[in-house]
């Protein structure tokens, strides 16, 4: 098991309990992983053409129109079953051909 390490800090090694490993450091920006909420000024700084809006004021959030999922299952279903029926009817003639040819070679 390998001991704890100093954040940013991993070994590298090609499978577990290897004796070869090689240590990197990963320093990445701190700012990423602050959960501090954000205020105006900073958002306007950080992206300045982006457009701040206020709670309430936001654009639609729900999907417009329909979901197609649904249609499509149905559809599928119904392909599904003109398909049982076609293999149901060909084979039935097909028996019937056998049986009709089996009698005229007797």
């Amino acid at each position: 098991m390998v001991g704890a390490l100093p954040v940013g800090h991993y070994r590298l090694q090609k499978k577990a309990g290897g004796s070869y490993f090689r240590p990197i450091a990963v320093n990445a920006d701190i700012s990423e992983s602050d959960m501090a909420r954000v205020g105006e000024a900073h958002l306007r700084r950080v992206l300045p053409n982006a457009e701040v809006v206020k709670p309430g004021k936001a654009p639609r959030t729900t999907a417009a129109g329909w979901e197609a999922w649904p249609a499509i299952i149905a559809l599928l279903m119904l392909v599904y079953a003109a398909e049982a029926v076609c293999s149901y009817v060909l084979n039935v003639l097909r028996e019937r051909k056998k049986e009709a040819e089996a009698q005229n070679a007797a």
